[in-house]
């Protein structure tokens, strides 16, 4: 089980080779309201006109800020955790063609209109798409636990156990220089990343319909996700451009296979350091220093 940072949301991962998401119910306005009317605003400017040109700009500003740092941090304490009776299940992977078609693009815009439409429930475009499992069963993955986490910014949803199976079933040249969503990661061989890979996924916050990116390549199935409690700098050569994230920082999480220990974040889309082989047992868990 994996609790959001902002507390809005609650993912389980199971052997039932499934993940749910579940969505904490809404705070009501009228509440919202009640408890932001116990904080008053006081203007602090030097003259009536300073007061009447910039006053309801300030005390609007001042009001959001009280929003955000006070009323809603203490209504999502103070509250119960109650979730919505609907979850989100991420369960198959259904391969689309390349070229998209006017019924693919509407079923794409219907999935953004409907957000609970999900991976197992989105209709199959193509005759010859199959679907395929995105995690591996408890036999193959050789655990009873699959330690599922948030990013400590909330911003995204690391799931172990994944499979990728790729886009095709014959590699060519231009899919393994540059495999579609599945950037290369430990394999040596890229030729491994056209067929089914074990392999970790990234889920955007508010988007579990599809993986955000698949860190793949993996000789192990991962079982153990832990992300760093402290945010990161972009690198010095980052531009905007190329950060597929847009966000000013990066996460940093460690990925965790029977016998291998990787690092990643956010930014790259391969490992920023690996080491394996230094247990006698099999890796079941991990922890960042303070």
């Amino acid at each position: 089980v994996a609790y959001d940072p902002k507390g809005v949301y609650l993912a389980s991962m199971g052997s039932d080779r499934m993940v749910k998401v579940y969505s904490r119910k809404n705070v009501k306005e009228n509440a919202i309201k009640a408890e932001l009317a116990k904080y008053s605003v006081e203007a602090s400017v030097a003259n009536a006109d300073d007061a009447v040109e910039v006053g309801r700009e300030r005390e609007e500003q001042e009001k959001k800020a009280i929003l955000q740092s006070q009323v809603l941090p203490e209504l999502l304490t103070n509250s119960t955790f109650a979730l919505q009776n609907k979850a989100k299940t991420m369960k198959f992977l259904n391969p689309k063609p390349a070229a998209t078609s006017a019924s693919s693009s509407e079923d794409v815009k219907s999935n953004e209109k409907d957000p609970s439409m999900t991976s197992s429930s989105a209709p199959n475009t193509t005759s010859t798409a199959k679907r395929h499992h995105m995690f591996v069963d408890e036999l193959t993955l050789g655990s009873f636990f699959r330690r599922l986490a948030f990013t400590t910014d909330g911003a995204f949803l690391v799931v172990p156990a994944a499979l990728w199976h790729g886009r095709g079933h014959k590699s060519t040249a231009a899919s393994t220089k540059n495999p579609p969503m599945s950037p290369t990661s430990v394999a040596r061989n890229e030729d491994k990343l056209a067929e089914s890979s074990f392999s970790t996924y990234l889920f955007a916050r508010h988007h579990f319909e599809q993986p955000y990116k698949v860190l793949t390549g993996l000789e192990k199935p991962s079982v153990v996700v832990r992300p760093n409690p402290i945010l990161f700098k972009l690198p010095p050569n980052a531009k905007n451009s190329t950060n597929p994230t847009q966000l000013p920082y990066r996460s940093v999480f460690a990925v965790l296979t029977a016998d291998t220990a990787l690092l990643y974040d956010t930014y790259h889309n391969h490992p920023l350091a690996m080491a394996r082989g230094l247990h006698y047992a099999g890796l079941t868990d991990a922890t960042w220093s303070s």
